[in-house]
């Protein structure tokens, strides 16, 4: 059951839809301007006031009882001039954007599309300013026939986030010459019956790296999905997950979400390997070398329905069977590879999937909010 969450009645400049990325969003909100965070994550967040009630029976008469007639009360109430979301899947920010025309409303793209997201988007009937990672999202909307208030192909805001403000070269220690990330995704057994099938996929892959690895001497990294302090017991089955397939040969590195651990490892290797991950196409995005390994079992991704993710990457990048002779041809090819060479054989896809330009979406976005805010 959702907890009741009270905002003090008060005029903001910006609301935060829901606590989740709020870390992320700080950066593109000038120190200027108050904000409120509207918590609806598990919780129903109302207005300590009695006009707010009032104004919520006015909006159900017109919308019903749903997330929207909610979310237009509180703005009537609050009277931003921006609202904000790292949330991009909700139902009501596109809505939002047409009931109140003089206000912002942006939506962060926080993840790529996956499976399980498409059925819930086809509720979705509109987006407001939308900051996509890049144009194949805009492609997936045309195709859907949704409306978009605007469209921004920027790539990702949190890469765009760690690269200004977090991201530190390392001078490393070099056991060996090259260094391969494993972008972990790993997850409990027993979640369901197709996220167990893609565990076992997950793990046959990675024994073709623990064999490259003994094989050409390569430093192997875990870049960890779960942290030792906040997910203590997981993080330990993952350790042992990955332990099972490399044994000692690799350096597991428990993720610390604030530091953005994961992408500090990522971007200071020479080659990242993963299955889906939202991480491996920032990193396509810098132009980081990415070996993307999710298709590689054709019956599967025909039920996971990951294909089209990744139809667009070049051929040197992806993973077409799970096959040592491949797998070991192309990480050679792709470790051996000049950067140059690199960047303009993954330019369309770079632009296609993360389209990074001369600004990061939260330093576009914190120009964009200034300007409202100061009308």
């Amino acid at each position: 059951m959702r907890k009741l969450e009270g905002v003090e009645k008060d005029k903001y400049d910006i609301l935060i839809v829901d606590h989740n990325g709020t870390e992320w969003l700080k950066y593109c909100i000038p120190e200027q301007y108050t904000f409120s965070v509207i918590r609806t994550h598990q919780s129903l967040p109302f207005v300590k006031s009695f006009t707010f009630i009032v104004r919520v029976f006015q909006c159900i008469a017109r919308w019903g009882i749903n997330s929207i007639s909610l979310m237009s009360a509180i703005t009537k109430e609050l009277q931003p001039k921006v609202i904000i979301t790292f949330i991009d899947n909700n139902k009501f920010m596109g809505v939002l954007q047409s009931i109140f025309p003089d206000i912002l409303c942006i939506s962060i793209q926080n993840g790529i599309r996956g499976p399980g997201f498409q059925e819930y988007e086809d509720a979705i009937l509109s987006y407001p300013h939308y900051f996509g990672f890049g144009d194949y999202e805009s492609e997936v909307m045309t195709r859907k026939n949704k409306k978009v208030e605007k469209y921004y192909s920027k790539g990702s805001f949190k890469m765009g986030v760690f690269l200004v403000n977090l991201y530190k070269p390392k001078n490393r220690e070099e056991r060996f010459a090259k260094r391969i990330c494993v972008i972990s995704q790993w997850h409990k057994v027993g979640v369901s019956q197709l996220f167990d099938q893609y565990l076992i996929i997950y793990q046959n892959i990675f024994k073709l790296l623990s064999r490259f690895s003994s094989e050409y001497e390569v430093d192997v990294v875990i870049a960890a999905r779960k942290g030792k302090h906040s997910d203590r017991e997981d993080c330990q089955n993952e350790l042992g997950f990955f332990q099972a397939i490399f044994g000692d040969n690799m350096t597991y590195v428990p993720n610390d979400r604030l530091r953005m651990s994961s992408y500090s490892e990522a971007m200071n290797s020479d080659l990242n390997i993963g299955f889906d991950s939202t991480l491996l196409f920032e990193l396509l995005g810098t132009k980081k070398k990415v070996f993307a390994c999710g298709s590689a079992d054709k019956e599967f991704s025909y039920d996971f329905n990951n294909i089209d993710q990744i139809s667009s990457l070049p051929d040197e990048t992806v993973l077409n069977n799970i096959d040592y002779e491949e797998f070991k041809s192309k990480v050679l090819n792709l470790l051996e590879m000049s950067n140059k060479e690199y960047i303009n054989i993954t330019a369309e896809a770079r632009k296609y999937y993360m389209n990074f330009g001369n600004e990061y979406p939260h330093q576009i976005i914190y120009n964009m909010i200034q300007e409202r805010c100061e009308q």
